[in-house]
């Protein structure tokens, strides 16, 4: 279960509004505009001041959970996870390398940065860790070929061994050695937080989109009533009742979280 978390501890005011209040507005036009594919961005990630100090105002709320779960280990709970979702592949890359540490380079020489979030580095005295606890899942890291490295998969050899064998039983026929390294990191992403598994010791995922399953379409006549609903809010009228009334009746099952209950105008 994910729970949403806005900044509390705001020590960043403007006028007579705490920052964080209206944060994106602030920070928008100082982040890249473009996903990598586009218009990569290189560099030390250096984020807008305020973007800076609501993360770590989260992070600091994380650290308190976190000091928790180290005082009950023995149970056998994985750790609490800090999710961050970004607008496109260049602010992830900027979020990642920002938590989990980046490469410099320092003359001839290419020097391992530490995170500022040291719970969630990937770097410890100067070396990337086998197992990360930080991890970045968008489209641009998927198709690099990067997102697995041989220290990780030798370290986790048992939960892949796992994984495979349970493909084998839930597809067979098919082979499991000719899965990717794609399908290894989204195996790790869907099994963050459960013991045994890939997934097991991340404490951080920066993502683009939200980590779930697409939506089911929706019915044709209900995605007609949207479809009225956006057009007399643009239009700056009064909300009309829709006419085809029976689009009320034609809604999603109640065993479906995502489903909002119909309303009363179109």
């Amino acid at each position: 279960m994910k729970v949403p978390r806005v900044p509390v501890d705001d020590n960043q005011m403007s006028g007579t509004l705490p920052t964080y209040r209206a944060l994106w507005e602030r920070i928008r036009d100082d982040l890249p505009r473009k996903g990598r594919a586009t218009e990569a961005v290189t560099g030390d990630p250096v984020m807008p001041v305020e973007l800076n100090g609501a993360i770590k105002s989260l992070y600091d709320n994380y650290a308190k959970y976190h000091a928790l779960w180290e005082s009950t280990k023995d149970a056998g709970l994985p750790p609490p996870v800090f999710i961050v979702v970004c607008n496109n592949t260049n602010v992830s890359k900027l979020v990642y390398d920002y938590v989990s540490g980046w490469e410099k380079q320092v003359g001839e020489e290419t020097v391992m940065v530490p995170g500022k979030l040291p719970l969630f580095s990937n770097v410890v005295d100067g070396h990337w860790t086998a197992r990360p606890t930080t991890i970045l899942v968008d489209s641009s890291q998927l198709e690099s070929g990067e997102a697995m490295s041989p220290e990780f998969k030798k370290v986790a050899a048992r939960e892949i061994d796992e994984f495979k064998q349970e493909y084998r039983e839930r597809f067979p026929g098919r082979d499991p050695e000719e899965l990717t390294d794609e399908d290894l990191l989204r195996e790790v992403m869907n099994t963050v937080g459960k013991p045994g598994r890939l997934g097991e010791h991340v404490k951080c995922v920066v993502s683009v989109s939200m980590i779930t399953r697409p939506p089911s379409p929706a019915p044709p006549r209900a995605t007609a009533c949207a479809a009225a609903a956006r057009t007399s809010r643009s239009r700056r009228s009064a909300p009309r009742v829709c006419r085809a009334r029976r689009c009320v009746r034609a809604r999603a099952p109640r065993s479906d979280p995502r489903a909002s209950p119909p309303t009363r105008g179109g």
